[in-house]
C-alpha cells in the first residue's frame, strides 16, 4: 500500500493499516430498528450568535449569526434523543424553518448539501436545562453525547450535539 502524506512524501507501508469507519445511523432508522414507533419534534429554531463550542467547530467569529435548531426524538412516545444543531447560513442553501418541522435537520442537510465528510467526538456529560427536560432525566445525569461537525471540502457547515438517555448503546460493525 502506498501512503501519500503532505510534506512528508510518499512511501510504501510496511503493513496495511486498519481504519475504523463509524457509520452514524439516521435517528429515524435507529428507532425503527428497535421495533419502536418513531416521532420527531422541532422544539426551537432561531438565528443567534454561536456558543463557544459552535464558534470553534464552525470556525466563525463571536459576532457571526448562525442558526440554532433544537429537536427531540421519541421512541414509542418516550424520549430517545435530543439534539442541538448549529448551521452556518452563509454556506448553505436558503433555510426555511418550516422545512425542519417535519424533516430533521440532518436529513435536510443530507438531501440539500453535498457534504464531503464528518468529524465525530463521543463523550459523556451531565444533562443540563432543556437537554435534561427533553430526555426526561434529572439535571446532571450522565448522558451519551455525540458531537458531529459536517464539512464541504475544507469548510465546516454544521455542528451538532446529540444527547442520549443513560444506557444507550452505540454499536459499530466492521
Amino acid at each position: 500500500i502506498i501512503e501519500r502524506r503532505r510534506k512528508v512524501g510518499t512511501r510504501v507501508s510496511s503493513t496495511a493499516s486498519r481504519r475504523t469507519t463509524l457509520e452514524m445511523p439516521v435517528i429515524r432508522d435507529e428507532v425503527e430498528a428497535m421495533g419502536a414507533t418513531y416521532s420527531y419534534l422541532l422544539t426551537h429554531c432561531d438565528e443567534r450568535t454561536p456558543s463557544e463550542a459552535a464558534m470553534r467547530a464552525l470556525q466563525v467569529d463571536a459576532g457571526e449569526r448562525l442558526i440554532l435548531a433544537r429537536s427531540q426524538y421519541l421512541a414509542n412516545g418516550e424520549p430517545h434523543c435530543c439534539e442541538a444543531i448549529w448551521l452556518n447560513p452563509k454556506l448553505l442553501p436558503r433555510i426555511d424553518r418550516d422545512a425542519f418541522e417535519d424533516l430533521p435537520v440532518h436529513e435536510w442537510l443530507a438531501s440539500q448539501v453535498p457534504l464531503t465528510h464528518s468529524r465525530y467526538a463521543i463523550l459523556a456529560e451531565g444533562a443540563t436545562g432543556r437537554c435534561a427536560e427533553n430526555l426526561g432525566v434529572p439535571v446532571n445525569t450522565p448522558v451519551l453525547t455525540i458531537e458531529r461537525t459536517n464539512w464541504i471540502d475544507a469548510t465546516p457547515v454544521s455542528f451538532a450535539r446529540q444527547f442520549y438517555r443513560p444506557q444507550h448503546r452505540l454499536v459499530s460493525e466492521q
